[in-house]
């Protein structure tokens, strides 16, 4: 069964990396696997995809996209006829559904899956030059974001409640990665320096705060929540 990877850049995989180098193709392949099970109209679909050229030549592209498909990659089970085209339940498996699965089920173990599954935001780096799919692909990115910054947030209480500071450490660095105006982080962060006797780490960490609250959002750090300048 195929495997793609659509957390960072888009893969696929069937014993090995199958190529697939078309963008308009990884993104047409992306946007059925996000819907198992689920036919969509072809006119849909080259609507979607190419927004901008007449309805007869968007179809024609879709055509020739899926011919491609079938040519470059046989092994994806598309499910098609003359109007309708989808992937059949359980024909394909994605990260993003490896990734929902760990999350519904928050211990610590599936919590550290869920980070190592999530690599980075949905689709990166894929440009289908289509504004249409451009706003399916930010709702997309958006959602699933927000999932894996709740996730982590609980993944890190359970690290430090549990004394796990190097991988607490690595985890907050990875949450400030994925959105910088985290307070609560930085000041988790600052803690788990200072408890390493890392001074110098936890006030660095702190000016690195102090800075960019200032500039994004014109505040000052609740020291009240944070240790007092480490």
């Amino acid at each position: 069964m195929p495997r793609l990877t659509l957390l960072g850049s888009f893969s696929m995989d069937r014993g090995g990396p199958v190529t697939l180098r078309n963008k308009k193709a990884q993104a047409l392949v992306a946007f059925l696997a996000m819907n198992p099970g689920v036919v969509h109209v072809r006119e849909r679909l080259a609507a979607l995809l190419w927004p901008d050229s007449h309805e007869d030549a968007a179809r024609q592209s879709l055509r020739q996209c899926i011919s491609m498909l079938r040519h470059d990659c046989a092994e994806l089970p598309l499910s098609a006829d003359h109007d309708l085209l989808g992937f059949d339940i359980g024909a394909v498996t994605t990260d993003v559904v490896e990734f929902k699965d760990a999350v519904s089920d928050p211990s610590i173990a599936n919590l550290k899956r869920a980070a190592v599954l999530y690599r980075g935001p949905f689709l990166e780096g894929l440009n289908a030059r289509s504004d249409l799919f451009d706003e399916w692909l930010l709702g997309e990115r958006t959602r699933l974001r927000a999932v894996a910054t709740s996730a982590f947030h609980t993944l890190l209480r359970e690290l430090q409640l549990i004394g796990a500071r190097e991988e607490a450490i690595a985890l907050a660095l990875r949450l400030l990665a994925i959105d910088p105006l985290q307070e609560e982080v930085d000041c988790a962060l600052m803690r788990l320096y200072s408890e390493q006797g890392q001074t110098a780490l936890a006030l660095r960490q702190y000016k690195r705060c102090e800075a960019i609250l200032r500039k994004e959002l014109n505040v000052e750090p609740d020291q009240g929540g944070c240790p007092d300048r480490c």
